[in-house]
């Protein structure tokens, strides 16, 4: 059998998710050294002004996600195959519309998020 090449990463279906049952959402990682996940969040879960040092982007799969870019005022509605690139040290907001689902990558390892304002912890629907 010919060895696949250390590009390539295969993560079976049966890898666990991290899960939160207080509200639903769960995190299931791929990679850590270039942080790579599948991201799942309720509903009206709203993630503070915050930053990560290095860069991150999203690719939708389901649902629909409000992105704003705080230093330009600037909205991104994403939708099903939409893809959004934060630079490192970008504030950003982000409002879960509807039940999400997303492929979230940072540029190296994860770390933060760093809070911008005064709420310092994502802000969960309750069930």
């Amino acid at each position: 059998m010919a060895e696949v090449p250390k590009v390539f990463v295969y993560v079976p279906q049966s890898t666990p998710a991290e899960e939160d049952p207080s509200d639903g959402s769960w995190v299931k990682v791929f990679r850590k050294d270039r942080f790579t996940a599948m991201v799942d969040f309720p509903a009206g879960t709203i993630e503070p002004a915050h930053h990560h040092t290095n860069g991150d982007w999203m690719y939708v799969i389901q649902g629909e996600i409000h992105v704003t870019h705080v230093s330009e005022m600037k909205t991104y509605v994403l939708k099903p195959g939409d893809f959004l690139y934060t630079p490192g040290g970008v504030s950003h907001h982000v409002l879960y519309a509807t039940d999400c689902k997303y492929i979230y990558c940072n540029d190296g390892q994860f770390d933060g998020p760093f809070w911008d304002g005064e709420e310092k912890a994502a802000i969960r629907p309750k069930k």
